[in-house]
């Protein structure tokens, strides 16, 4: 302010050239390694690499032979909605160390009584319980139809035993394969 003048204190020097240099040292580094740091993360992150170290951390670590801690595991109720890296390399992680598994749901619709927020909080519906179609299910809702007939071609290897590759397919094309893909 300009209390300065009438209190009779000296001016504060600012130097221009020691602020741009703090910047210039501190800050475009700072700035540099944090868009080193996501750029890193966004390709690690949807890798095989990083799923599986994540899983083996948390429990498939019981699945090795030989120790006081080996267990079977049993997968329940997985799903997707779509067709992306996580699907792809979750069914990866379960072919390649051959455990036993079960999709959800098979059937089209649901019994829902509310709603999640963006914030996690849950909401009733406010006229109680309804049915909804369920998009991750296998089927359509005319019961016959697959609805997503790229779930049932990569489980598809995961159902012998010892479960087959799991290949990083496309798609269904019905113009290829015909009813292969369903309905």
């Amino acid at each position: 302010g300009r209390e300065w003048r009438t209190k009779g204190l000296p001016r504060a020097v600012w130097d221009c050239g020691t602020c741009c240099m703090l910047q210039a040292c501190i800050g475009i580094p700072m700035w540099l390694i944090a868009i080193v740091f996501l750029w890193f993360y966004a390709i690690v992150a949807p890798t095989y690499v990083k799923i599986e170290s994540e899983l083996d951390k948390k429990w498939g670590f019981v699945l090795h032979d030989g120790h006081e801690f080996t267990a079977p595991v049993w997968m329940g109720e997985f799903g997707a909605g779509e067709k992306g890296t996580y699907w792809v390399n979750f069914v990866r992680y379960l072919s390649e160390r051959d455990l036993e598994w079960a999709y959800w749901p098979l059937n089209p619709d649901k019994l829902g009584t509310g709603w999640f927020d963006d914030w996690g909080n849950f909401h009733l519906f406010d006229d109680g319980e309804r049915w909804e179609e369920d998009t991750y299910s296998i089927l359509d809702t005319d019961w016959m139809t697959v609805r997503a007939p790229w779930r049932v071609l990569d489980m598809k290897p995961l159902m012998s035993s010892p479960a087959g590759a799991v290949l990083n397919s496309q798609p269904c094309q019905r113009s290829v394969l015909g009813r292969t893909c369903g309905g």
